[in-house]
């Protein structure tokens, strides 16, 4: 971050067990251990965020399912 100028993020939430499900198809997980593995990764953007906080850098909240299920919706966001 101290090397960005204007930084902006795209930050891309989908629901855990969702994320699980899609993990024990595409890479036979077991379900419990990609429920886990998403939350590692929804901790990792929290802390990121905690160190630097959002009053300070331009971002944009997605939310994949809603994405999904209403496209034209989001893109006139």
């Amino acid at each position: 971050m101290p090397y960005l100028k204007n930084p902006h993020f795209f930050v891309c939430h989908r629901n855990i067990k969702a994320i699980a499900e899609e993990l024990k198809e595409r890479d036979n997980m077991e379900i419990v251990k990609g429920e886990n593995l998403a939350k590692l990764y929804e901790k990792r953007i929290n802390d990121f965020f905690q160190k630097y906080p959002l009053k300070k850098i331009r971002f944009i909240l997605l939310y994949y399912e809603e994405i999904i299920s209403a496209p034209k919706i989001w893109l006139k966001k």
